[in-house]
């Protein structure tokens, strides 16, 4: 009894990390109390497809995929740990906002595809940036459910504007031709992952370019957020 109690304090003495979102001392990057406050989407009543709810479907409606599953709503604190991810290099943050997907994907009954692709970055903004924040959100997914991790066959070779502020035609003109494969893909189920969906204009592109090599390929669309204050592709 003694040997456990000293073992469960020495643990708790042993914790130094805090709550990304409190900050407070915790034994995960993200409390229990800070899940549980979460707005995250019912993923079990709509069976692991957001294109199931008549009101995300209205928003995804030219979305060129079978399903869409993703945590949330695009909104505080997740879109924080999100941008800080994306441009203050806080890399822990991925394997956070990985676990809070793997937990909302082992909540479903959905059928895993064979390989995740995390939406590629033009190598000039890879430079610039020294890292793709899809991939290594993508990289704890795939190693958590045993998928294939492809980052060789879609290529980004087009140099893209940013598409925040952008029109819905301005973003289709700009992601135009932007993505290549280098092969065709060896699989019949895959999931392109993102960090967030906005309107779907970057993963209908790549969707697009896959398709031409891969017709009868199943694809569905992961993502950690998707922006329901988009009303249009």
């Amino acid at each position: 009894m003694f040997f456990h109690l000293w073992n469960g304090l020495v643990n708790a003495l042993a914790i130094k990390q805090s709550c990304l979102i409190c900050k407070q001392i915790s034994a995960q990057l993200i409390c229990r109390i800070c899940c549980n406050d979460l707005e995250q989407f019912d993923l079990e009543q709509c069976q692991g497809n957001l294109l199931n709810l008549p009101a995300i479907e209205q928003v995804y409606s030219k979305l060129d995929a079978q399903a869409l599953f993703a945590v949330a709503p695009y909104q505080w604190p997740l879109a924080n740990l999100l941008t800080q991810l994306k441009f203050s290099n806080k890399i822990i943050h991925a394997q956070a906002i990985a676990n809070l997907f793997n937990a909302a994907l082992q909540k479903t009954n959905t059928t895993l595809p064979q390989a995740i692709i995390p939406i590629p970055l033009h190598s000039s903004r890879f430079r610039q940036r020294k890292y793709n924040q899809a991939l290594e959100i993508a990289e704890f997914i795939a190693k958590t459910n045993s998928l294939i991790l492809d980052v060789g066959h879609c290529l980004r070779h087009k140099a893209t504007q940013p598409q925040t502020s952008l029109s819905g035609a301005q973003r289709r003109q700009n992601i135009r031709n932007a993505f290549t494969l280098a092969s065709p893909l060896p699989y019949q189920h895959i999931a392109i992952f993102d960090d967030i969906v906005t309107t779907g204009t970057t993963v209908n592109e790549l969707i697009r370019c896959i398709r031409q090599h891969n017709p009868h390929i199943q694809i569905d669309v992961w993502c950690i957020c998707v922006s329901l204050a988009n009303k249009h592709l």
